[in-house]
């Protein structure tokens, strides 16, 4: 594996600036907690890395094959179970693996329920479980555990760190104390554009 590699990376909405010759080295294998204020282009900087956005200028490199994400928003397949939203994004997954993960989530009793009628948590660990269950070299986590109860989230952030120990993990948070599951997490404060 190697690192990713952000060099110079320049975006803009309109007249906004979210990124202005952002670069940085996310280490292989470990995982790197970017924070900082609202609107300081976090979200705009996995889009990119994640290939759904274009930088105006820059470059991306050494990004694997095998990217999985959650996304600020759970992007459910509705009117479908559990399995179902599992399966559609993931294919033919391990049974055994699947059951362990969804149960590490307190979601194994859910599996054939209709995510439409999921409560938000629920859906939220849903989105996780479909994330950690598909195939992936480096892992995108955009606020994962909002949402979440305190008691909840402590287990969801400790099943995640166990599933994606060893993997290239680039998570948003404004939580740092998510970190504290993580082996080797680095901190990456990002600046608002003035």
């Amino acid at each position: 594996m190697n690192p990713v590699v952000c060099t110079d990376l320049y975006k803009k909405y309109g007249e906004k600036k979210v990124l202005r010759g952002f670069s940085h080295v996310f280490k292989a294998g470990s995982v790197t907690a970017v924070t900082g204020p609202s609107g300081c282009g976090k979200t705009t900087l996995v889009s990119i890395i994640a290939g759904l956005v274009k930088p105006d200028s820059g470059k991306v490199e050494n990004v694997p094959e095998r990217v999985s994400a959650v996304f600020q928003e759970d992007r459910l397949i509705e009117g479908h179970d559990v399995r179902s939203n599992i399966r559609f994004a993931c294919g033919a997954v391990d049974r055994e693996r699947e059951m362990q993960i969804l149960s590490a989530l307190e979601l194994e009793n859910e599996y054939r329920t209709d995510v439409s009628s999921l409560s938000g948590g629920m859906r939220r660990r849903v989105a996780i479980a479909r994330a950690l269950l598909a195939p992936y070299d480096l892992l995108l986590l955009d606020e994962p555990f909002k949402g979440l109860d305190e008691t909840l989230k402590a287990k969801v952030v400790s099943a995640v760190a166990a599933c994606a120990k060893g993997k290239t993990v680039i998570m948003i948070t404004h939580d740092i104390s998510e970190c504290g599951c993580f082996e080797n997490c680095d901190i990456l404060e990002m600046e608002p554009i003035l």
